[in-house]
């Protein structure tokens, strides 16, 4: 077997059994092994052999490296127990802390046993063959010159396949992470023989052997290369022994591992931590604290990591350490982004039969951490071999990850080839494409309902196209798949203990929910920005320039549920326009019925992702809340007769009163829903009177059916019919509100709500939370406004005008929506519940007023009730007892979603018909409305949702 040098950068991705699939995108045949990236350990030793007899060593040298850290993560695995321990460790308790310490006890006496005998019985000697295999591969991919004929490389092959057949079932089984270095970062492996050069420089002063120690994932396969670089410059044994290691921080060290570190310490070894590139360094710095506590010492660790675009600061966590680092201006990624290094790449990927003249260069895309790939735009001239004809071509050149994580985008496009812009090729991690003009993308209202159509069809084509037998991410526990991240929104329902009701409740649930009957390889990269449509008019053809940027994301957010795509079409401000055309079109395809609960989860794992790369706080915030509101809307007001012209008034608060904040968005819980289910079906107009902006009360009169609203402590009321919007600020106090504006505006620290335009709404924000204004500026920016008067709200602080009040604003929405009613006369309303003082006016004005059990006592009086429980349970009693639900009615009711008292679900009038009793909706609806009745009545309500979550299957 001879081993071929891969110095050059060009073709270090680029196996000679590949070089004719990747040009003029043609398509490999499915099945492929590249097509679906998570695959067990058994499946990847079969690609190893195949990789390493083909003399493809950079692939051989990725999927050794996958195996390996799977199997150290079998043997040094983050469960959630450890999970739940480092979480309820960071507490500032003593129960905590006790809490957290015996749960880390609790683990490692289970993972010693456990991971003792897989080590004795069957991990040894394979953990040997695997490590060596990897060093030898790391050096040959690594070497600047051709490696001779290697009989231990195919020694240590055939040994670890030999003795993988007794490898236990849950390695074999086991998916490994991928890394982020090689996969979402433009790092070659030139690069990191570069970083250990550097490391090599800085270490001349320090004889001793040497522990390359990775953090997993990256860390795996950055530190066989770095000690093979290592090696490589260590003509004078200075070392002597350069051996490796890998760890995940916050997970203890299998205990043999331990004792090397010990021992290599006690020999005054220099250890060398690797990882990607650091955003703060607490990663380096807790690997760093890990080998502290087995006796390392400060001045023996060294830091090795590469420096991602734009970032020059230091890094506080590493203080006192030593620190080498390659910096982004170094990579390799920008020589070959020269026009010059594009001719050649195009020269070999077009073929013989053209020829390129010029390659003009038109620009990169600057980076953000969050698009961590490289893209730019070339203009190439080219000629015609056969026929001299003359042609521009518009190139974008974008990375995709070196290896078969490239591969793994050029086979799927080809799979996929009508939905994708034309593939020249792929050359050292970079895809070149067809440019496609910026004038057909589609806009945030996806040009029209046929986008959607387009879209469906996309994602039933793709889940066709791409369909694999098992759905893999249920095995990425800890790694964030789609289910867990999911869990994780719908858990902090439960305040802090939400990791202890995620393992007991919460995943059973949701892995219920979001079951997928033929999964298939998602996209993961379909929010409208990266979709183009068809050059002729009216062409219904989409093309995406997305081409699996997240289908494996580093952050997580796996998935094989192709209606994952659907839920990530969204738009700038992360809503999904046309998700029901979607919806039905795709089940049309499909025969796939999407659930309103696994649609609600889809799109929660969609924002929790948008979050993760950073986009606006607000966005995800509003866009949470609306998805939230339709899914209550699919379940409860389906049968509700919209805008209804006659009828009662029910005037309804919304915060603390129609929906909790506890999710993170403003919701409606069961309760709530119910009630407000009631109101419509016996006959009432229900209407919004909140401090909230206009556009909340539009978007909630939409979703719940409600003919109007009042907004900004009746600043504004919203008629539903024709859309009416009534401005209801007199000219002067304007005029002072604009003035108030512009002041805070200009204020540092100051946040001013844009779309709060009747009034002015403000905050400060410090390290994620929020808070109102202090009596000092407030003080100040109001001394001289006598039309202006201050609301004080939680987490901000509202200025309306001095002559409107929540009640002033539901007299002039009772006189608009009071048809009936002799000339001059104001109709009242029927029932009015609140919880503020803001609320005092309007109760007031109503013939009954209800608060429930958590309002001030100032809002008592002879006309309102006081409900006995608090938040939405309380407004649903107060709704029972206005509809006749609590006076002795044949009724039908529940013990379900509270853990005290009755909730009324319906009586012959109001219930919700034509709807099968389905548990797992019953399941997240508990979940959703833990808090619904305060902190009282939590522990019972968590103890309903866990005995419904365990009757799941």
């Amino acid at each position: 077997m001879t081993a071929r040098s891969t110095y050059d950068p060009a073709h270090e991705a680029l196996p000679a059994s590949s070089t004719a699939e990747t040009r003029a995108g043609h398509a490999t045949p499915t099945p492929d092994w590249r097509v679906d990236l998570l695959r067990p350990v058994n499946e990847m030793i079969t690609s190893l052999a195949q990789q390493t007899n083909a003399a493809s060593y950079l692939n051989a040298f990725l999927l050794a490296v996958a195996i390996q850290q799977a199997v150290d993560d079998q043997l040094a695995s983050a469960t959630v127990v450890d999970r739940a321990a480092e979480y309820l460790g960071k507490q500032k308790s003593v129960g905590a802390t006790i809490a957290s310490a015996s749960l880390r006890r609790t683990a490692r006496a289970a993972r010693s046993v456990s991971s003792a005998a897989r080590t004795r019985r069957a991990l040894t000697q394979w953990r040997r063959d695997i490590d060596a295999l990897v060093a030898d591969l790391a050096t040959i991919v690594l070497d600047e010159k051709p490696a001779p004929e290697s009989p231990r490389l195919q020694e240590s092959l055939d040994g670890m396949v030999k003795s993988a057949r007794r490898l236990p079932t849950t390695v074999r089984n086991a998916i490994p992470v991928l890394p982020s270095c090689f996969q979402t970062f433009d790092l070659a492996v030139v690069d990191v023989r570069r970083l250990g050069y550097l490391v090599a420089e800085s270490l001349t002063d320090s004889p001793g052997p040497v522990m390359v120690v990775g953090v997993r994932t990256s860390g795996s396969y950055l530190a066989p290369l770095i000690a093979a670089a290592l090696r490589a410059r260590d003509r004078s044994n200075h070392w002597g022994e350069v051996a490796t290691l890998t760890l995940r921080p916050g997970v203890p060290l299998q205990r043999i591992v331990a004792n090397n570190v010990r021992a290599a310490a006690q020999r005054g070894a220099t250890f060398v931590v690797t990882d990607d590139p650091p955003v703060s360094g607490s990663s380096l710095a807790r690997a760093a604290d890990e080998l502290k506590r087995l006796g390392v010492q400060t001045e023996s660790v060294t830091f090795a990591f590469p420096r991602f675009t734009g970032e020059t600061t230091e890094l506080a966590h590493l203080a006192g350490y030593r620190q080498v680092c390659l910096p982004w201006s170094d990579w390799a990624v920008h020589a070959r982004l020269t026009p010059d290094a594009v001719q050649a790449d195009l020269a070999l990927l077009l073929g013989d039969r053209v020829r390129v003249e010029s390659v003009h260069s038109l620009g990169c895309r600057n980076l953000s951490r969050s698009e961590a790939h490289v893209r730019a735009r070339f203009r190439v001239h080219v000629v015609d071999r056969c026929s001299s004809e003359r042609r521009i071509l518009d190139v974008a050149v974008q990375g995709v990850g070196i290896g078969y994580f490239g591969e793994h985008v050029s086979v799927v496009a080809g799979v996929m080839a009508e939905y994708a812009p034309h593939i020249h090729g792929l050359r050292g991690g970079l895809l070149y494409r067809e440019w496609l003009d910026d004038r057909h993308r589609f806009d945030d209202t996806v040009g029209s309902a046929s986008g959607a159509t387009a879209l469906a069809a996309y994602a039933a084509h793709r889940s066709r196209r791409l369909r694999v037998s098992t759905d893999r991410s249920l095995q990425l526990a800890g790694s964030r798949p789609v289910w867990e991240a999911a869990a994780v929104e719908i858990s902090h329902s439960f305040g802090r203990v939400w990791p202890l009701a995620q393992l007991l409740a919460v995943n059973r649930v949701v892995r219920t929910i979001m079951h997928v009957a033929h999964p298939s390889v998602v996209d993961g990269t379909t929010n409208l920005e990266n979709w183009f449509s068809g050059d002729d008019p009216g062409s219904e053809a989409i093309r995406s320039v997305g081409l699996q940027r997240r289908a494996y994301w580093h952050h997580g957010l796996g998935s094989y549920d192709p209606a994952f795509d659907l839920a990530g079409a969204m738009t700038k401000n992360l809503d999904v326009p046309f998700a029901e055309a979607m919806l039905t079109e795709y089940g049309a395809h499909t025969g796939d019925v999407v659930s309103p609960e696994r649609w609600l989860l889809l799109r929660l794992a969609q924002l929790w992702g948008s979050r993760r790369r950073r986009a606006d706080a607000g966005a995800v915030r509003g866009a949470g809340a609306r998805a939230l509101q339709e899914y209550f809307a699919q379940v409860f007001f389906a049968d509700v007769e919209p805008v209804p012209s006659e009828g009662p008034v029910c005037a309804l608060d919304v915060d603390g009163v129609l929906e909790t904040d506890h999710l993170g968005f403003p919701s409606l819980t069961a309760s709530s829903a119910f009630a407000l289910r009631a109101l419509h079906k016996h006959g009432n107009r229900p209407v919004l009177v909140t401090g909230r902006g206009l556009d909340d009360v539009r978007e909630r009169c939409r979703n719940y059916k409600l003919v109007g609203g009042v907004a900004e402590y009746g600043s504004v009321v919203y008629l539903a019919s024709g859309d009416t919007v009534l401005d209801l600020v007199p000219t002067e106090a304007r005029a002072q509100l604009t003035q108030l504006r512009a002041a805070l505006a200009s204020m540092p620290d100051i946040v001013v709500d844009e779309a709060y335009r009747f009034g002015v709404r403000a905050w400060t924000e410090t390290a994620g939370v929020s808070a109102g204004l202090s009596n000092g500026v407030v003080d100040a920016v109001t001394a001289d406004l006598d039309h202006v008067r201050v609301v004080l709200g939680e987490g901000q602080t509202d200025f309306v005008a001095t002559t409107v009040d929540k009640g002033s604003g539901l007299r002039r929405l009772m006189q608009e929506l009071t048809t009936s009613a002799p000339p001059g006369s104001v109709s009242t309303p029927a029932l009015a519940i609140g919880d503020t003082v803001s609320d005092a006016s309007m109760l007031a004005l109503a013939r009954q007023g209800a608060v429930p059990g958590h309002a001030p006592a100032v809002l008592d009086g002879p006309t309102v009730w006081r409900s006995p429980a608090p938040y939405q349970q309380g407004t649903a009693q107060a709704v029972d007892r206005f509809v006749g639900h609590l006076e002795g009615t044949a009724i039908r009711t529940v013990r379900a979603f509270t853990g005290r008292g009755v909730v009324h679900v319906g009586c012959e009038v109001c219930q919700l018909r034509g709807c099968k009793p389905d548990r797992s909706r019953e399941a997240l609806l508990a979940l959703l409305s833990v808090n619904e009745g305060g902190l009282s009545g939590m522990p019972l309500r968590s103890i309903r949702g866990l005995v419904l979550s365990r009757s799941l299957r």
